[in-house]
């Protein structure tokens, strides 16, 4: 009896050994299919497109505003899921990035011009013809299409920065009433410095993000109400703070989940 409870014990571990390995080897490929490889390079060299333009035209077209400020006086942050290195492949709209555009302005009781700061910036970058540039709420957004559909956008949140160098985010939309426009309190900087905490050092974490971001791209695909749609920077909180590490992939994924579902 005792050899045969110790060779059914041999074998469940064979099996367990070589269907990890199995799931392993799907979790990598899955992995690779999700993660953004040439569209990475697409991002960056229209990200730096952009910038340029930036620099070269936004300088005049503030001071017809009343705003004097050279290209030097500008600053730019990587931030969201590129530049934490969380963006996955979206086969049902397009692959984003958000690239912060900072300028020193002190007079933030002045919300009248909020709406003529964001329309400088649209002026500034759209003299091509291949780009699509509105005014959001939150940013500026350039969209790039193919064959009708939106493949690639790339979003400006517009900061003032104080005298003491506080963040403050321009809210409003083109047409906005101004009563509908703001200056926000911002730290894009402290939010992106939060995720490195978590995520620069840690591989793992960084693909479980991705897999349940995954989730929600395919859960919420044809979901027509924002509201309804779990916004990725909360997905991401919840995986940084209730990460599991285990050895496997599915393992890591499974007491992840399970830990963040007690949550609630």
């Amino acid at each position: 009896m005792m050899f045969y409870n110790s060779l059914s014990l041999l074998l469940y571990n064979v099996i367990e050994v070589n269907y990890m390995a199995y799931l392993d080897k799907e979790f990598n490929k899955f992995y690779d299919d999700i993660c953004i490889h040439k569209e990475a390079d697409d991002l960056r060299n229209k990200r730096d497109l952009l910038k340029a333009d930036i620099e070269k035209y936004l300088p005049d077209k503030l001071d017809e505003i009343g705003i004097d400020i050279n290209k030097s006086d500008f600053e730019f942050i990587n931030q969201g899921s590129y530049a934490i290195g969380t963006t996955i492949i979206n086969p049902y709209g397009a692959v984003d990035l958000d690239y912060g555009l900072v300028i020193p302005f002190y007079d933030l009781s002045n919300k009248d011009i909020i709406k003529s700061i964001k329309k400088a910036v649209k002026d500034s970058l759209s003299h091509v013809s291949t780009r699509t540039v509105n005014i959001k709420e939150p940013c500026v957004t350039v969209s790039y299409y193919s064959n009708g559909d939106e493949t690639v956008h790339i979003d400006f949140p517009v900061y003032a920065a104080n005298e003491n160098e506080q963040l403050f985010l321009a809210r409003g939309k083109e047409f906005s009433s101004t009563d509908n426009c703001k200056w926000e309190d911002a730290d894009p900087k402290g939010l992106k410095e939060y995720f490195n905490d978590y995520l620069s050092n840690n591989i793992k974490m960084r693909r479980i993000v991705r897999f349940v971001k995954k989730w929600k791209q395919e859960a919420y695909r044809n979901s027509t109400n924002d509201h309804e749609i779990p916004a990725s920077v909360g997905l991401t909180i919840l995986v940084c703070q209730n990460f599991v590490e285990k050895e496997h992939d599915i393992l890591s994924l499974y007491e992840t989940l399970k830990k963040i579902k007690d949550k609630f």
